[in-house]
């Protein structure tokens, strides 16, 4: 089965693109446990009191992890004050938890994490079609005597193998024959429909009705599908992106410094600079984004 060459989580794009592209990445671990849900210390940072409230726009502190994993992990807050004796900087409104030490963080000003997550989600959907994962799907079907339809598990866009499970249950057997299976796609939802004729008995452009035979397929057995899935859309910091990041980056970055330009083109415009040479980087990224997909490979949905 192939496997995915890239995994790139969220909170890495992201940060990607704010040393790269926006360049306004800052970082850090909590150091003390917060006194109020208002407030976080971090006495490695040095930047004069006052500093964060009074960027323009207010910089946003957003909690990318705790030791626990929970809250308030996934919120933004602004800063209405900074103090640096003690890296002390009080945030609004108040989290739904204190920040804990050991968590990590990032300070964002011009471009929230979430839009910079959306710019990424809206990278991914232009190659919806084209930059497909593996996926595995092992526990949806299960055979019933007589049955020989069942609906395709969600997600898949395309099948190029289904194994039965063997009497320990293990996946090991070959491969059910690619030409004893097809994909009726014109239902509410896609189905795999098992069928058997002899290929010598088969003719170019006809459809054959002879079910497979009863001991063909085992009643109570599992199957494994395999074939691949559009990117799921990145919303937590840790989602993984199995998509090449050199175009993710390249193309979020473009949309972020097109939704900033402000002049007319016979006008200078720092943003539109940046976002023609961003969208460049991305066009040549994507020519290079191609799946050879498996022999016989079966499309469920475009």
């Amino acid at each position: 089965m192939p496997y995915n060459l890239y995994e790139t989580t969220l909170a890495q794009l992201i940060e990607r693109i704010g040393r790269l592209s926006i360049k306004e990445w800052k970082e850090g671990t909590f150091s003390a446990n917060a006194t109020a849900t208002t407030s976080m210390t971090d006495t490695k940072r040095r930047e004069a009191n006052d500093y964060f409230q009074n960027t323009s726009p207010i910089s946003r502190l957003y909690v990318i992890s705790t030791l626990t994993g929970v809250a308030p992990v996934g919120e933004e807050r602004e800063f209405t004050d900074w103090t640096q004796t003690g890296g002390i900087g009080v945030l609004a409104p108040a989290f739904t938890a204190s920040l804990p030490a050991g968590g990590t963080y990032c300070i964002l000003a011009e471009y929230s994490w979430a839009e910079i997550r959306e710019a990424i989600n809206m990278a991914l959907d232009e190659v919806a079609r084209i930059a497909l994962v593996d996926k595995v799907d092992s526990s949806s079907i299960t055979l019933q005597a007589g049955v020989y339809e069942y609906p395709v598990p969600s997600g898949f866009t395309r099948i190029y193998r289904i194994i039965m499970a063997d009497a320990n249950e293990n996946f090991y057997n070959s491969p059910i024959p690619h030409d004893q299976y097809r994909i009726v796609r014109g239902l509410d939802v896609p189905a795999i429909r098992f069928e058997r004729m002899p290929a010598e008995l088969q003719l170019e452009g006809h459809m054959y009705s002879e079910l497979w035979a009863s001991a063909s397929l085992t009643a109570g057995r599992k199957l494994q599908v395999e074939g691949f899935q559009r990117q799921p859309e990145l919303v937590n910091p840790f989602d993984v992106c199995y998509v090449n990041p050199a175009y993710v980056v390249a193309q979020a970055a473009a949309y972020l410094h097109m939704t900033r330009i402000r002049r007319p083109e016979n006008e200078p415009d720092a943003h539109r600079e940046q976002y023609d040479a961003w969208q460049r980087k991305a066009d040549r990224a994507k020519g290079d984004i191609a799946y050879a997909f498996p022999p016989n490979t079966k499309l469920v949905s475009i």
